[in-house]
């Protein structure tokens, strides 16, 4: 495991972190859809 250079690791931690704000972000956006605007 230790032969994985170290920017690959963020880079997999960056785009899981991306991954779940989106998914955090939709729920949100959803969320509000939902409920009536007034």
């Amino acid at each position: 495991m230790h032969s994985f250079p170290d920017h690959c690791d963020r880079l997999l931690i960056y785009m899981n972190n991306v991954v779940l704000a989106q998914r955090s972000l939709s729920y949100w956006r959803s969320l509000i859809f939902i409920t009536p605007s007034r």
